[in-house]
């Protein structure tokens, strides 16, 4: 008989009461060749319950959906894959594109991908994980630095036994436990009603003479030097760290980048060329004494051109949806299109959508509107995109043209080689 190949897997069993064969559904699928060891966990628990009725309300139904297709589908589409790796590849884990069923692939495994290979997931992703780690490494050495400052908080020269600390992780903090009343005459009440309030600091007595005393809760516990010492060394350990951080993160910004090609690896950007260039032929001819231009775009700044084409393709959008299946509304059958529409529902109405011939008149007027004014405009130029055909081109140009952002700010021309 003709089976199809992803039809689901149909297994005969009998019962001692009936010699009657019932086929029993294998939730599983096939299209994507999928080892045990390759899957989720969440999709081998399903597989496993799949064989109850009371998870698979249609385990008899060789018709039901396959729950076991939608976690493949979920698994290849959504999840990250790259393809399994063959002896001698360079590149281990290289990426799967969403959906490729071709090739044999497997999940990204959460221990074992190398930092190399998030690059794949994009430069932000791959530079991301790299400042984490840095910066986890960072955070662990400053506090192996502030050691000698978590052993004096700790000790009795600083807070004796650091009485009324309940928890154990703050007894090696900052926190005073050794403290006392004493006589403050020039204090007022007035003095700590700030942000944060401490009035728990202040406090009033009446002498016996009816005289008014204050006192202050003051903390007894003495800093050293050392602890500046220390503390000092560790800021200036985070700050040199954090500098060198930022320069390692550039160089594997670039080394990111190279590892995967791009549009934005050959191209070149001018983003304030002047506003009459727009000869696409002169800006080729610029370009390619850096190496051979593959295209030259100009774009202008005529947004409200291209805002008036907008609402004209909506309003022939909103006209299309008022005809007849199978009628098609352009430009050239705006008249035709208006007899042959339907009238608005209630619903319609109440949405104050509008009728054809209100949508017909709309278009008329934008149609006037770009072929009179808006189309005759002469637009000023707002960029210029050069697309090289090699990479070492675009690199090429980009360190010709490069200046200090000193030099930008004085639009400083002479810094730049005589030939540019």
């Amino acid at each position: 008989s003709n089976i199809d190949e992803h039809s689901p897997t149909i297994v005969h069993h009998s019962t001692m009461s009936s010699t009657e064969e019932t086929p029993l559904v294998v939730d599983q699928d096939d299209t994507y060749r999928d080892e045990i060891q390759d899957m989720t966990w969440g999709r081998r628990l399903a597989r496993y319950l799949s064989k109850y009725e009371w998870y698979n309300p249609h385990l008899n139904n060789p018709n039901a959906p396959s729950l076991d297709k939608a976690w493949s589908l979920f698994e290849h589409v959504t999840l990250a894959r790259h393809f399994k790796p063959e002896e001698g590849a360079v590149d281990v884990n290289r990426k799967a594109e969403a959906g490729e069923h071709e090739s044999l692939t497997q999940l990204y495994s959460v221990m074992n991908t190398p930092e190399s290979d998030l690059g794949d997931f994009g430069i932000g992703v791959g530079v991301y994980f790299y400042t984490l780690r840095l910066l986890s490494i960072i955070m662990l050495l400053a506090g192996i630095i502030n050691i000698p400052n978590l052993q004096f908080f700790g000790s009795d020269r600083y807070s004796y036994m650091n009485e009324g600390l309940k928890r154990f992780s703050l007894k090696s903090s900052a926190i005073c436990t050794a403290d006392s009343w004493n006589a403050c005459p020039t204090c007022t009440k007035d003095d700590w009603d700030r942000f944060p309030v401490t009035y728990h600091r202040y406090a009033e007595a009446t002498s016996e003479d009816g005289s008014v005393l204050t006192f202050i809760k003051t903390n007894n516990c003495d800093i050293t030097n050392g602890v500046g010492l220390v503390t000092f060394i560790s800021l200036l350990f985070i700050c040199i760290s954090i500098y060198l951080l930022q320069k390692a993160t550039k160089r594997v910004e670039i080394k990111f980048d190279n590892a995967s090609l791009t549009t934005t690896d050959f191209a070149v950007e001018v983003s304030n060329p002047p506003t009459d260039a727009r000869d696409a032929e002169e800006w080729k001819t610029f370009f390619e004494q850096f190496g051979t231009v593959a295209s030259i775009t100009v774009t202008l700044d005529n947004e409200e051109l291209l805002r008036a084409l907008l609402i004209r393709r909506t309003l022939l959008t909103s006209l299309a949806d008022l005809q007849p299946a199978g009628v098609m509304v352009d430009n050239e059958n705006v008249a035709a299109a208006v007899e042959t529409a339907m009238p608005l529902t209630r619903i319609q109405k109440l949405m104050y959508m509008s009728n054809a011939a209100t949508l017909a008149s709309k278009i008329e007027a934008i149609e006037q509107e770009i072929a009179n004014d808006l189309s005759k405009r002469r637009y000023d130029v707002s960029n210029v995109f050069c697309i090289f055909e090699m990479e070492a081109d675009q690199q090429a140009a980009l360190k010709q043209m490069s200046v200090g952002g000193v030099h930008i700010l004085r639009q400083s021309t002479s810094t730049l080689p005589q030939n540019l």
